[in-house]
């Protein structure tokens, strides 16, 4: 006999003594039989046949070895298993559909631009003549173009032939598997470019632009600047402090005020959770809500969770954002949404590539006056 690995072995037969057995006409010994036994160089040879394994320290051909144990115990598991076959991805939220407004459109395009227009005079006199006066006030116009950049972002999706075909005998899409991870990893980018910009082109987001006023909050009566140390007045005062100074930047204009306000998500949880007071009925978060100079104004103030806000701030503090939720004041540009460009296949990759792309700009700061920040909250 021999195995794989060419050794050979002898198999002998030995003579087992008879067995005994209980029956109704009582105690009756069997027949005795041979059993084949292997010398030392014959278990050697014995290894990898199916059918030979080793019990009390002998090999025959009756026992089972035990990797064909291990593997028939893993089929009565699988036979005996309550699978769910839902595909469970990873845990995750965007934020730009929400917190950015979107201009979408223009096709294949290098640049995004707008236009600023100012005024200005030649005359100091106000517009004002008299009778003696023959010089009028000459009103100019000026006109500056804004220039952005857009990026081309594109994934390849490489299905192999025989994983697509395993994939179709258990019943499941490899493509479908593939293009969801395409497009969570798209909607993570279009994130990190509204909020926090393109770093290395130095384009800032949302949250980092060097152009919008910056403060730290004022310490509380507590000697914290932290909302989780401060009064429910101490929260509404640095709230209504940032609307305020934003608006007054927007010489004061209506649609300057902010209507929409963002914190790190421990901090709006602190205020959604905690009373005005022991008596009260309502959250801070519904005390902001109700009281600040916003509403007061006409303007519904809008406050959300946003995980970018969780050290933005100096000094790695916290930051909150107030801004204009108005794409005639801030917006995003996204020339071409995420697109299926097309499928081929790799004779020599043995696979079907379909390559996925984009035209992703950034952030547009129409009007930076109307975004503010405030540290250490």
């Amino acid at each position: 006999m021999y195995n794989a690995n060419g050794t050979n072995g002898i198999v002998k037969f030995q003579e087992m003594s008879p067995m005994k057995v209980k029956t109704s006409d009582g105690v009756k010994a069997l027949e005795s039989i041979k059993v084949p036994t292997l010398d030392e160089a014959g278990k050697e040879a014995a290894k990898g046949f199916v059918g030979l394994g080793s019990m009390d320290g002998s090999y025959n051909l009756f026992n089972v070895p035990q990797k064909v144990q291990d593997s028939g115990l893993a089929f009565l598991v699988g036979e005996l298993e309550k699978r769910d076959t839902t595909l469970y991805e990873p845990l995750t939220t965007f934020y730009w559909q929400r917190d950015m407004p979107l201009r979408s459109g223009g096709g294949a395009v290098d640049f995004i631009s707008f236009l600023n227009i100012n005024w200005g005079t030649t005359e100091a006199n106000l517009g004002y003549i008299d009778g003696n006066t023959d010089a009028l006030d000459t009103v100019s116009v000026d006109i500056d173009k804004t220039i952005g950049k857009v990026r081309v972002w594109a994934k390849n999706l490489k299905i192999g032939f025989t994983d697509m075909q395993r994939a179709n005998q258990v019943g499941r899409s490899l493509e479908e598997m593939l293009s969801n991870g395409i497009v969570k990893q798209y909607n993570k980018e279009l994130d990190r470019v509204t909020m926090e910009g393109w770093s290395e082109l130095n384009i800032p987001g949302l949250y980092n632009n060097t152009n919008v006023q910056t403060a730290t909050v004022p310490n509380g009566a507590g000697g914290s600047p932290l909302w989780s140390n401060k009064t429910p007045d101490e929260i509404l005062q640095d709230v209504n402090e940032l609307l305020v100074s934003v608006w007054t930047t927007s010489e004061f204009d209506i649609d300057g005020m902010p209507n929409r306000l963002l914190l790190p998500p421990a901090v709006y949880g602190d205020i959604a959770t905690r009373k005005v007071s022991d008596a009260g009925n309502i959250s801070i978060l519904e005390y902001l809500l109700k009281n600040n100079i916003a509403i007061n104004q006409g303007v519904t103030l809008e406050i959300y969770p946003n995980r970018y806000g969780i050290g933005a701030g100096a000094g790695a503090t916290d930051r909150m954002v107030a801004y204009r939720y108005d794409d005639g004041k801030i917006r995003f540009h996204l020339p071409i949404p995420l697109t299926r460009a097309f499928t081929s296949l790799d004779a020599g990759k043995f696979a079907y590539m379909t390559p996925y792309y984009a035209y992703i700009s950034h952030d547009e700061f129409v009007y930076e006056e109307t975004v503010g920040y405030r540290d250490g909250i």
